[in-house]
This record gives structure tokens, sequence and C-alpha cells, in this order.
């Protein structure tokens, strides 16, 4: 393979990576802003469990007002992650349009409405059960310390308990430990949103392969020392575009497969690419 179309290759495979980390973040942004947002209402909702007597009439109602609050920035998150899911389809097609362009070949993005709105959905649903589960730990912790701290501790342990409920704080995005609902959601984005792009990227490989019979995608793994040891072992494995990839004992077609395991496939950080040893070389990626 010509070094200089070699280098072109590599070029604008790193701008793909730019593009999925600005997105990534975008996407993460999004849960720590609407987490800090609905943080604020909830401490604003509860001001009043700080002084006096609770009328339980009166908190009830909070925890309505409360509940309703969960349900809106959590429904926010949902809708803010499938608009980006959106993104992370398209650039999953990308690479398919490299090859094409630096061997002279026609380009046809695939579409996937009916796979994005599926991973959507699923996503959602994924989201909607962390926001009913938080809405139970949180009145389950307000009702708690209602009836049962004194009110001068209340400001304090509220203010403390509602951030290590919800997670997402400034401080622990900074430190990069985000815990609580926060962490949840941060691992479903990055689970759901890596898949679509892997899903995507193998839908248009394999509607490539009329124009490049030969076409071979290879598993890359992130070796930092954080991957798993069974995708470390995959590393730079190939196989022909239609056939699955062995990696820690399950077949998976492309990084983040479904039909993998969670404890194979949740923030799994690998990334499947494809060349063709006719037009690239049998060592490209060795």
């Amino acid at each position: 393979m010509d070094s200089a179309i070699r280098i072109k290759y590599r070029a604008k495979i790193k701008r793909i990576e730019r593009t999925y980390n600005r997105l990534e973040t975008e996407a993460l942004k999004t849960i720590y802003r609407e987490a800090t947002a609905l943080r604020r209402q909830i401490l604003g909702e509860l001001a009043d469990l700080t002084v006096g007597d609770i009328d339980r009439r009166l908190l009830n109602q909070s925890l309505q007002s409360i509940n309703a609050m969960i349900d809106s920035h959590f429904d926010d998150i949902a809708t803010a992650i499938g608009r980006i899911m959106e993104d992370f389809g398209e650039l999953g097609t990308a690479e398919g349009e490299i090859i094409a362009d630096l061997f002279n070949l026609d380009f046809v993005p695939v579409s996937f409405p009916t796979q994005l709105q599926a991973s959507a959905e699923y996503t959602a649903d994924l989201i909607s059960t962390i926001s009913g589960d938080t809405q139970r730990k949180v009145e389950r912790f307000i009702k708690t310390l209602a009836f049962g701290a004194a009110g001068e501790t209340r400001t304090f342990e509220l203010r403390k308990g509602i951030i290590k409920i919800l997670g997402g704080d400034g401080r622990s995005v900074r430190k990069g430990k985000v815990t609580g609902a926060a962490f949840q959601l941060e691992r479903i984005t990055r689970t759901e949103v890596s898949r679509i792009y892997s899903l995507t990227n193998q839908m248009q490989a394999k509607a490539m392969n009329d124009q490049i019979p030969d076409l071979m995608k290879v598993w890359l793994a992130n070796v930092d020392g954080r991957e798993r040891p069974a995708h470390r072992l995959a590393n730079r494995q190939k196989r022909h575009i239609d056939k699955a990839f062995d990696v820690g004992g399950e077949k998976l077609m492309y990084p983040l497969d479904p039909a993998g395991s969670a404890k194979n496939t949740v923030f799994c950080r690998c990334r499947s690419r494809m060349y063709s040893p006719s037009l690239m070389g049998e060592g490209f990626f060795d």
C-alpha cells in the first residue's frame, strides 16, 4: 500500500475519533447538567424541611413534585441522547466513506432508521428504569431524614444525601469519580452510543462487500491497562466482514454486539476497523 494513502487513511481515522470523543463529551455534559439542575430543584423544594415540624401532607405534596422533576429531567436526558445517537450512527458509516474515497469506489451510506429507533427506545427504557429507581431512593431518604433527624442537621444531611443519590456534581466529575444515578446514566450512554456506532460501521462494511469481495475487519482494543483481558487477547483479531470475532468465549460481530454478555460489552471501548488485504495490504493492522 502506498505510504501516502496510509498516512491519509490514518489522518482521516483520527478525525473520526476526535468527532466521536466530542459527541461523547457532549452527551455526558448533558447528563451532568441535568443532574445539577435537578439537584438544585429538589433542594429548593425541600427548603422547609430544615426548620420546624414536618407536615406530612405538605411533605407528600413535595415528594409528588420531586417525582415530576425527576421524570422531566430524565426524559430530557433520554431525548438528548436519542438525538446524539443519530450522530453516532452517521459517524459509524464514515470509515466506509474513507475507504471509498482512497480507492475511488462508489460510496452509498447505509440507512439505519429501524436500528436507530430500536436503540433509542431501548436506551430510553433503561433511563426510565433509573428514573424510577432514583425516585424511590430520594423518597426513602427524605422521609427518613424528615422524621428522624434534628432540625439543625437537616440542611447539611439533605444536601449530602441528594448529591450521593444523584451524583454528577462538579467535584466528582472533575475527579473522574462519578457516582449515583449520574454514573448509571453515564454507563448506559457510553455503552449505547458506542453500540450504535459499531453497528452502523458493520452495516456499512456489509453494504460495501460487493465492491470489495475480500473486505475484512479487525478488532482493535484500547490497550491502556484498563481493558478487559479478553479484549486484550482479541486485539488485532481479523475476520471476514460476515464472520464473528471470538471474544471471551463469545461470538461478537462487532464491539458491543448485543449478542454478547454485559460483562463483555458494557463500557467497552474497542473498535472494529474494515480493511481490504488486496487494496491495503495483508499486514496493514499488524
